[in-house]
């Protein structure tokens, strides 16, 4: 696959350190971890078939390879495919989660999401 699309989360600065946390620090020396969206640019699987474009965790390098267990299909007709790492990716979900399984807004209830916290969810 040749990544088109390199994610750059919020958790990520918290993996370039050994202090404690809920993701384990990045290895020096090793590919940075981390989303991509690109295209399968040669396939040896029957579910990928050449020009097609998928998301995985491929870190930031400009190709991956892979044997297809870690990859979905993604289709860039109708969603950017840069989209498919923020608001129909981790992000997005993680936003949707939190407003429809945890905070469970009711529509005669207002509420305020603050500037900042807006921007990142729209990302």
């Amino acid at each position: 696959m040749r990544n088109h699309y390199l994610s750059l989360d919020p958790y990520m600065r918290g993996r370039m350190s050994e202090a404690k946390s809920y993701a384990a620090p990045q290895p020096l020396d090793q590919t940075m971890i981390g989303g991509t969206v690109g295209e399968v640019v040669e396939s040896r699987n029957a579910h990928f078939a050449v020009g097609e474009f998928v998301a995985g965790m491929f870190g930031w390098a400009e190709m991956g390879v892979s044997d297809g267990a870690d990859l979905r299909k993604v289709d860039t007709s109708v969603i950017p495919a840069s989209a498919h790492l923020g608001a129909v990716g981790m992000p997005g979900m993680t936003a949707w989660y939190g407003m429809h399984e945890i905070l469970r807004p009711k529509l005669a209830r207002p509420w305020w999401c603050p500037p900042p916290a807006a921007r990142w969810a729209a990302q």
